[in-house]
């Protein structure tokens, strides 16, 4: 500022500059908040599917036509949303140092 009190055609540049910075750190800052609860919901997924073909593999009665069939169908299910789980989360892990997961 000058003596009058009126800032100067500089200062306004580094203010502008300087909002505009912190305004990009704060869309930064929540971008990284959003993918950490996004990586965190995909795993939940994968484990929340995996669960419910293992329901209803065991869900399949004894004395029904082609129950063998059924519960290998589920089971082959389960194991595959087991794998897309725990590969998303091994990889999730490197790419994100300190994620935690919460695991079914």
């Amino acid at each position: 500022m000058d003596e009058s009190g009126a800032c100067s055609d500089k200062m306004i540049v580094y203010h502008v500059n300087w909002l505009r910075a912190k305004a990009q750190y704060t869309r930064w800052k929540e971008e990284h908040n959003m993918v950490r609860h996004e990586v965190q919901w995909t795993v939940q997924y994968f484990q929340y599917r995996k669960m419910q073909w293992q329901e209803q593999r065991m869900a399949v009665p004894d004395d029904m036509a082609g129950a063998a069939c059924l519960r290998c169908y589920a089971s082959k299910q389960e194991a595959l949303w087991r794998q897309f789980s725990e590969k998303a989360m091994a990889q999730f892990r490197v790419e994100i140092p300190g994620l935690h997961f919460v695991e079914w």
